[in-house]
Protein backbone atom coordinates (compact mmCIF):
# COMPACT_ATOMS: atom_id res chain seq x y z
CA UNK A 1 0.00 0.00 0.00
CA UNK A 2 1.24 3.58 -0.92
CA UNK A 3 0.03 6.46 0.86
CA UNK A 4 0.23 9.91 -0.15
CA UNK A 5 0.02 13.70 1.17
CA UNK A 6 -1.12 15.03 -2.17
CA UNK A 7 -3.10 14.05 -4.70
CA UNK A 8 0.29 13.69 -7.43
CA UNK A 9 1.06 10.39 -7.52
CA UNK A 10 4.78 10.61 -6.55
CA UNK A 11 7.12 9.73 -9.85
CA UNK A 12 9.86 8.68 -7.66
CA UNK A 13 7.73 5.51 -6.20
CA UNK A 14 6.81 4.63 -10.13
CA UNK A 15 9.80 1.82 -10.71
CA UNK A 16 9.09 0.30 -6.73
CA UNK A 17 5.57 -0.38 -6.99
CA UNK A 18 3.32 -1.99 -8.97
CA UNK A 19 0.17 -1.36 -8.44
CA UNK A 20 -3.00 -3.79 -9.05
CA UNK A 21 -5.71 -1.54 -7.94
CA UNK A 22 -5.88 2.01 -6.39
CA UNK A 23 -8.31 3.64 -4.18
CA UNK A 24 -8.57 7.11 -4.08
CA UNK A 25 -10.33 9.41 -1.61
CA UNK A 26 -11.52 12.86 -3.23
CA UNK A 27 -11.65 14.39 0.04
CA UNK A 28 -8.60 16.37 -0.81
CA UNK A 29 -8.76 19.80 -0.85
CA UNK A 30 -7.62 22.49 -3.79
CA UNK A 31 -6.73 19.31 -6.59
CA UNK A 32 -8.93 18.14 -9.53
CA UNK A 33 -10.27 14.53 -8.80
CA UNK A 34 -10.53 14.06 -12.25
CA UNK A 35 -6.90 14.59 -13.58
CA UNK A 36 -5.60 12.02 -10.16
CA UNK A 37 -7.86 9.64 -11.54
CA UNK A 38 -6.91 9.72 -14.58
CA UNK A 39 -3.11 10.28 -13.76
CA UNK A 40 -3.29 7.12 -11.82
CA UNK A 41 -4.88 5.56 -14.82
CA UNK A 42 -2.06 6.58 -16.93
CA UNK A 43 1.12 5.88 -14.86
CA UNK A 44 0.01 2.62 -13.68
CA UNK A 45 -2.78 1.50 -15.87
CA UNK A 46 -4.46 -0.15 -12.67
CA UNK A 47 -8.34 -0.11 -11.67
CA UNK A 48 -9.26 3.07 -10.36
CA UNK A 49 -12.01 3.24 -7.07
CA UNK A 50 -13.54 6.29 -5.89
CA UNK A 51 -14.75 6.75 -2.54
CA UNK A 52 -16.12 10.07 -1.85
CA UNK A 53 -18.50 12.22 0.02
CA UNK A 54 -20.03 13.74 -3.39
CA UNK A 55 -23.48 11.71 -3.95
CA UNK A 56 -24.62 13.97 -6.68
CA UNK A 57 -25.37 11.93 -9.94
CA UNK A 58 -23.20 14.07 -12.50
CA UNK A 59 -20.44 13.33 -9.71
CA UNK A 60 -20.53 9.87 -9.68
CA UNK A 61 -21.42 9.64 -13.59
CA UNK A 62 -18.30 12.12 -14.73
CA UNK A 63 -15.97 9.56 -12.81
CA UNK A 64 -17.02 6.83 -14.24
CA UNK A 65 -17.06 8.60 -17.47
CA UNK A 66 -13.72 9.62 -17.49
CA UNK A 67 -12.30 5.49 -16.82
CA UNK A 68 -12.83 4.96 -12.85
CA UNK A 69 -13.99 1.35 -12.29
CA UNK A 70 -16.25 2.01 -9.30
CA UNK A 71 -17.15 5.02 -6.99
CA UNK A 72 -18.57 4.17 -3.25
CA UNK A 73 -19.88 7.10 -0.98
CA UNK A 74 -18.95 7.57 2.15
CA UNK A 75 -20.44 6.27 4.81
CA UNK A 76 -19.25 2.60 3.36
CA UNK A 77 -18.74 -0.37 5.52
CA UNK A 78 -15.13 -1.46 5.40
CA UNK A 79 -16.41 -4.57 4.22
CA UNK A 80 -18.33 -3.27 1.09
CA UNK A 81 -15.12 -1.69 0.14
CA UNK A 82 -12.90 -5.23 0.79
CA UNK A 83 -15.47 -7.12 -1.43
CA UNK A 84 -15.81 -4.74 -4.28
CA UNK A 85 -12.03 -4.34 -4.53
CA UNK A 86 -11.40 -8.31 -4.52
CA UNK A 87 -14.36 -8.38 -7.67
CA UNK A 88 -12.56 -6.05 -9.50
CA UNK A 89 -9.40 -7.77 -9.25
CA UNK A 90 -11.20 -10.69 -10.44
CA UNK A 91 -12.10 -9.33 -13.90
CA UNK A 92 -8.63 -8.16 -14.42
CA UNK A 93 -6.87 -10.05 -16.70
CA UNK A 94 -3.36 -11.21 -15.40
CA UNK A 95 0.06 -9.37 -16.02
CA UNK A 96 3.17 -10.70 -15.46
CA UNK A 97 3.88 -8.25 -12.80
CA UNK A 98 1.19 -8.83 -10.63
CA UNK A 99 0.37 -11.53 -8.25
CA UNK A 100 -2.05 -14.85 -9.32
CA UNK A 101 -5.01 -14.52 -8.09
CA UNK A 102 -4.26 -17.40 -5.44
CA UNK A 103 -1.66 -14.71 -4.34
CA UNK A 104 -4.43 -12.07 -3.55
CA UNK A 105 -6.36 -14.26 -1.10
Amino acid sequence: MVEGETATPDASLLPEVRVDVAVVDIGIPSDDGLDVCRDIRRRWQAPVVVVSAATDTDAVVAFLDAGVDDYLAWPVEPTVVTARLRAILRREPPRPERLSSEDRR
